[in-house]
């Protein structure tokens, strides 16, 4: 498998991903703003595009599995994805989360089948049905 690279949607801005960069971590770190994504951007139109990639999407909408677009991107580009708890915490909760949980989220994205969504919250990560 090539060298994995995150995704972070919209929902988490640039300062997350930012700080994952500056840290140098043993994947490659893409933003929704760095790629050229319009803000604006449908998410099934995105997430077709990034699926295409391999990409593993990193975001806080942990609605993305009740709507239909969304969820029938998910499932047709087979997207590996993982949801963030902690939408209003300061950025260093968020990249404590993701360090604490980097492991883990490693070892799923290599080795689960996608399509498939986990929830993440500091170091526990568990599935969600989809």
């Amino acid at each position: 498998m090539a060298a994995l690279t995150l995704f972070f949607d919209r929902n988490l801005g640039v300062r997350v991903p930012k700080a994952l960069r500056t840290a140098r971590p043993p994947v490659a770190i893409k933003d929704h703003q760095q790629v050229g994504f319009a803000i604006d951007a449908p998410d099934d139109e995105w997430l077709a595009k990034v699926g295409t990639k391999d990409w593993v999407v990193i975001t806080h909408d942990r609605k993305f599995h009740e709507r239909g677009p969304e969820i029938a991107a998910i499932r047709a580009h087979s997207i590996r994805c993982f949801y963030l708890y902690g939408g209003s915490d300061p950025t260093w909760s968020k990249v404590y989360s993701l360090v604490s949980a980097f492991p883990r989220i490693v070892q799923i994205a290599e080795n689960e089948t996608a399509p498939f969504i986990y929830q993440v919250k500091g170091r526990r990560i568990w599935p969600v049905k989809i």
